[in-house]
């Protein structure tokens, strides 16, 4: 089993699918990019911030409830 640290295992689960998000920005070539999911997003932040594409892009959020009950 792997130990994950609390900081560290955001960062590799924001990893999971980068290679194919990447691989569809590089042939579609979007003017930008909108999100709806939150951790696409945060991947796509990682990989601006490998300076790996620099593609704008937005979040919008669209679940708006309390999921507590």
């Amino acid at each position: 089993m792997t130990s994950y640290t609390l900081s560290s295992f955001p960062k590799k689960f924001k990893r999971f699918g980068m290679v194919k998000l990447l691989m569809l920005i590089h042939e579609l070539e979007p003017s930008v990019v909108v999100f709806t999911f939150l951790h696409t997003a945060g991947a796509l932040s990682i990989l601006k911030s490998d300076k790996l594409t620099k593609v704008p892009a937005f979040t919008v959020s669209t679940d708006h409830t309390d999921h507590t009950g």
